[in-house]
């Protein structure tokens, strides 16, 4: 870090951020690639205006720090606050910057193990309100950690009305958009947007981070500019990001919680710190996904969880709620036989759980179906596996004893009933008694069957906020958010070496805030691997394999009717935590040899496929071919997956490349699945060029889709 009079530097290790001092405003005049420390960076700016405005339409030209009304820009805001006098009308000044620690946000998770953190403070004198904005940098990750926090210093009360957790202004226009939305079962497809002048603005406000738009968002700069700018937010709940260009060919990108109806008093003495953002440079769309990666791997998801995951077996595409303890036992029998290591037991052990329309938040063993949760649990571990369990706490059946005990934990306006959706209302998570009661059902359940993995479920959207007049919309997501997190925290700090698989309706709670409490996520449920292939190419671009839950499932997708081979459900399911989702107790011999030799590889190669460095060669997006590669850190070892979505007839055979290896090492490469294996030097695989078209299994048998065909490529240095 280097603060001097007139320039402040910020430094990852290969990137730099600098800002401009100039009377009492600051300026970013600089985010790229790293350059080294000078006396000063007057060849980045020449701005001379002491408010930066243009001479031509009072649009402030500078890239600027921070916004708000009263300030002469006509933007979109960062800060909104009702002053005590009924105005909106603030200026904001800067007043120094300084080294700080990092600072712990209330009620929120946060990442850890920062290098160095800047501080910029500024005032508005007038209303007596102070600004600061922490900037945290990693030694061994580009990304820069961004939150902000509003003080009250005056006497009087103000009101809150919108606060982003990051600002960052830009040069130039025409900034290409992508975005990661969809819905169940199709999430974090990618969507791209060109925008010259105007506003793009995406966000939710469905209580969580959602199925719909993923917070997470990629700016491809202008060709002339080249590299890549990536945000992302460590938060659960509602969230806002926008990216407004302007005439005057200005950017400006916007990051941080939703703020559809928020207004959060705060009297004086009182503080409001936003959820941390994430930003990053990266000079190619690989740098991205490699160093969002490191920085979740290494500052988000908790020291604990970094080695081998579990290969799981979970049963509930399978049986669904029809199950009883012998069919559980036959399914651990069959997973000890392929060497899988969890057996999970999913919706319906509980209550009276039959079918999706009672028993929510009675969570008793339903000892009709499992003879006894201590002693199947026991019995599944005599097997040699562990054993995992499925719940659903933040939910409640109208058809319940919990609801008919206690209607008033419901989350509800009290002046109409709830909305009813799934089957299921939403318990009022704030209420301390409706925590203190969850948390008392998962220490009964533990102290019962003492699993080692439990699946969080998170099933409908939250449309009833309401908890007070004052705490409703994006305000009662916020509280929300912390009473979840609060709630987690309370459970891992009682269980700290539990593994909480996050999921919600699939892939409806994928975000950095939940990761810091569940280290994997099921990443959907699609698991058709013609659609995951494009689910998780979205997925891995923002999170890394070792958070993203992938398992092989039926034959036939439940819900495309599309049959697809064995080896090519494999080939999608190794890009992630590996499992098996289907009936295993029904699979003839050979199949069982095949799974069987599925998950052997993936443990002699999970190391590399959950942590390597993770370069996405060709997408899926583009129609054709998807080239995926993971690599050691020491570039010893490899796999690569290559999938063809498109069977085109008469043509040229197509040829591919890979990345990542290292230019001067020889390598044995073999083919899965076959007993097939070439030699070639890392600059040859590197390079296009390669023909391996022939090494693809045809199948002309006319029993499956055809609409994906893989090829799994092992790859050792000699």
């Amino acid at each position: 870090m280097q603060i001097t009079e007139r320039f402040i530097k910020l430094d990852t290790p290969r990137t730099s951020l600098i800002f401009r001092r100039y009377d009492e405003l600051l300026e970013t005049v600089y985010y790229g690639q790293r350059v080294p420390d000078a006396e000063d960076f007057d060849i980045l700016s020449s701005h001379k205006h002491k408010y930066a405005h243009s001479c031509i339409d009072d649009i402030v030209a500078a890239n600027m720090t921070f916004s708000c009304y009263g300030m002469g820009n006509d933007r979109k805001f960062s800060l909104s606050v009702k002053n005590h006098d009924g105005g909106y009308a603030n200026n904001f000044l800067f007043v120094r910057a300084e080294r700080a620690e990092k600072p712990d946000i209330d009620g929120l998770p946060s990442s850890d193990g920062a290098a160095e953190t800047l501080v910029l403070v500024y005032e508005d004198r007038v209303y007596g309100l102070e600004l600061r904005q922490y900037y945290s940098v990693f030694d061994d990750t580009d990304a820069v950690a961004v939150s902000t926090r509003l003080i009250n210093r005056s006497e009087h009360a103000v009101v809150l009305r919108s606060l982003a957790s990051c600002q960052l202004d830009v040069d130039g226009s025409g900034y290409e958009i992508f975005s990661y939305c969809g819905t169940w079962a199709r999430e974090r497809y990618r969507s791209r947007t060109v925008l010259h002048t105007g506003a793009f603005e995406q966000g939710t406000c469905r209580g969580s981070s959602s199925h719909a738009v993923n917070p997470f968002l990629l700016l491809r700069r202008p060709a002339r500019m080249g590299g890549y700018l990536a945000f992302n937010l460590v938060y659960s709940g509602n969230h806002r990001e926008c990216v407004e260009s302007t005439a005057m060919h200005t950017t400006r990108i916007l990051i941080g919680m939703g703020d559809s109806c928020l207004e959060i008093p705060l009297g004086g003495g009182e503080r409001f710190h936003t959820p941390e953002a994430v930003m990053l440079f990266g000079k190619h769309r690989r740098d991205i996904a490699q160093q969002m990666h490191r920085f979740v791997n290494g500052h988000i998801v908790p020291r604990r969880y970094r080695g081998e995951r579990p290969v799981a077996v979970n049963i509930w595409e399978a049986c669904g709620f029809d199950f009883d303890r012998e069919k559980v036992l036959a399914f651990a029998d069959r997973a000890a036989s392929v060497g899988a290591e969890l057996l999970v037991v999913d919706d319906g052990w509980f209550g009276r759980r039959n079918d999706p329309t009672s028993s929510l938040g009675d969570w008793t063993d339903n000892e009709q179906k499992t003879g006894g949760l201590r002693s199947l649990a026991e019995a599944v571990r005599a097997k040699g596996l562990r054993f995992g369990i499925w719940i659903e706490p933040e939910m409640v059946s109208p058809d319940s004893d919990l609801y008919r005990a206690h209607p008033e934990y419901v989350l509800r306006n009290p002046a109409r009933s709830p909305i009813l959706m799934r089957d299921q209302l939403v318990l009022d998570l704030v209420r301390p008694e409706v925590s203190d009661y969850l948390f008392g059902c998962i220490e009964r359940l533990m102290d019962l069957c003492s699993p080692e993995y439990i699946k969080w479920d998170f099933n409908r959207v939250i449309t009833d906020a309401y908890h007070a007049p004052t705490l409703a919309g994006d305000a009662y997501s916020l509280q929300y958010c912390k009473a979840l997190y609060a709630l987690l925290d309370r459970v891992l700090t009682r269980w700290p070496h539990l593994l909480i698989e996050s999921c919600a309706a699939g892939g409806g709670r994928y975000d950095l805030g939940i990761l810091r409490y569940t280290p994997q996520v099921w990443t959907s449920d699609m698991t058709d691997p013609v659609e995951r292939a494009h689910i998780q190419e979205g997925t891995l671009i923002a999170y890394p394999q070792s958070t993203m839950s992938a398992h092989v499932a039926s034959e036939v997708c439940v819900k495309t009717g599309r049959r697809t081979r064995l080896c090519d459900r494999f080939a999608l399911a190794l890009e992630g935590v590996f499992g098996l989702e289907y009936d295993i107790t029904q699979c003839r011999q050979e199949e069982l040899d095949e799974l069987r030799a599925q998950i052997a590889f993936y443990k002699n190669y999970r190391d590399v496929l959950l942590y390597g460095d993770y370069y996405p060669v060709e997408s899926a997006e583009e129609g054709e071919t998807a080239v995926r590669v993971v690599v050691s850190a020491d570039k010893s070892r490899a796999v690569a997956e290559i999938f063809k979505l498109k069977q085109v007839f008469n043509r040229e055979q197509n040829r591919y490349r890979l990345e990542g290896l290292n230019d001067e090492a020889t390598y044995r490469v073999r083919i899965y699945g076959q007993e097939r294996e070439f030699r070639a030097s890392g600059r040859l695989l590197n390079s296009y060029g390669l023909e391996l078209d022939a090494y693809f299994l045809k199948d002309r048998s006319g029993v499956y889709s055809n609409e994906i065909n893989t090829l799994v490529l092992a790859i050792e240095r000699c």
